[in-house]
Parts: C-alpha cells; sequence; structure tokens
C-alpha cells in the first residue's frame, strides 16, 4: 500500500514567521501534535511539535532566574507574567527541528514504517517536487486497519 492513501492530504501547516502563539493556537484548534513549517516560497523549512514547546530552551536563562524567584521568597507575578508574555512571541523558526525527514509519494507502507522505527519518529511529511502534499503519522497507519 503506497502511504498517499493513508496519509492527510492538505495538512495544516505554519510559517516560520509566525509566532508559537499561532502555533500553539493551530495545534490546539485543529487537535494536531505537530505542523509542517513552510517559508515564503511554500517549501518545508521545518516541524514544530509538541516537545519544541516543552522541551527547548527559548529565552530560558532570564525565564528560570523568574521562575526560581517565584518559588521562592521573591515573588514577582507581574515580572514573571510579562517573560511569559514575550516567550509566546518567539518566532516557529527559533524553536522549529530544521532537520526534517520527508518522504515521497512513492514510499510504500513498508517502507514508511521502517523508515519511522529507524529515524525514531513520529510522523513524516510527504514531499513531491520540494512542495507538501501530506503528513503520514502513527495515528494514520493505526486508522489504515479500519
Amino acid at each position: 500500500m503506497e502511504i498517499t492513501k493513508i496519509m492527510t492530504k492538505k495538512p495544516i501547516t505554519i510559517t516560520e514567521e509566525k509566532t508559537i502563539r499561532d502555533a500553539a493556537k493551530l495545534m490546539c484548534d485543529n487537535r494536531v501534535s505537530a505542523l509542517p513549517v513552510l517559508n515564503r516560497d511554500g517549501d518545508v523549512v521545518g516541524i514544530i511539535t509538541e516537545s519544541d514547546f516543552v522541551g527547548k530552551e527559548v529565552e530560558i536563562p532570564h525565564a528560570m532566574a523568574k521562575l526560581k524567584q517565584a518559588f521562592g521568597h521573591n515573588l514577582n507575578f507581574t515580572q514573571l507574567e510579562k517573560t511569559y508574555e514575550r516567550i509566546k512571541e518567539v518566532r516557529v523558526g527559533e524553536v522549529m527541528s530544521r532537520n526534517v525527514k520527508s518522504l515521497t509519494e512513492e514510499t510504500d507502507l513498508e517502507g514508511y514504517i521502517q523508515f519511522m522505527i529507524e529515524k525514531h519518529i513520529k510522523r513524516v511529511p510527504v514531499i513531491k517536487d520540494n512542495k507538501l502534499v501530506g503528513i503520514v503519522t502513527r495515528k494514520d497507519i493505526i486508522k489504515s486497519f479500519l
């Protein structure tokens, strides 16, 4: 079976200039755990996942200092809130994963599953002529059994 039969066509995407607040809203509104990131030409330049929100350090030295104060005796809610607001305005391009693994439409399901296992990834963009045509996730594989 070709992955085109199970992939999500026209996946929800975001551009690298948008903020992580924008990405969070898109992900929550559409109930997806990742967004392919496109440049102005529509090329895939990265992917932002739920893990990028909690696993990357963006302005963390300053934010962590404030968190330490919050859990200590120097509680400053106003400053902590300002720091949090600044973090939400960080650009997607600053936190996304850049080394995106992708496949073509010709990849068969067995090849896709093997690729996911070898690369330890949960989702793969599907590319045709350097443009995004879909995304295949573990959930798509499970749905193929229905």
